[in-house]
């Protein structure tokens, strides 16, 4: 939730996949079916931390960097996240089961 409303998404995620254990890769899919790849992804099984980074692409053409950042409990992913705008808000995820 954020100063432009709310959305949903599935953010599919793939851990330890880079040349770090930490890294983490995949990607969103909005409910339109629009695709985009996690960049940056990083996380942290010790602390918990899971952080990500998505090129979202909008239909007027705007491209928008966003940040995310979150924290792993149990099978639910809660954070915050900012976007080149500045704009911040709050996300939630749930593992699909």
């Amino acid at each position: 939730m954020s100063a432009r409303g709310r959305s949903q998404m599935v953010i599919d995620i793939n851990t330890g996949g880079g040349c770090d254990e930490h890294s983490l890769d995949g990607e969103v899919t909005s409910t339109h079916g629009q695709k985009e790849e996690i960049d940056f992804g990083y996380y942290d099984l010790q602390l918990s931390m899971i952080g990500f980074r998505v090129m979202h692409s909008y239909p007027n053409g705007k491209r928008l960097n966003t940040l995310f950042i979150g924290k792993i409990s149990g099978d639910k992913l809660v954070g915050t996240f900012v976007d080149d705008d500045a704009v911040t808000g709050r996300w939630t995820s749930v593992r699909e089961k």
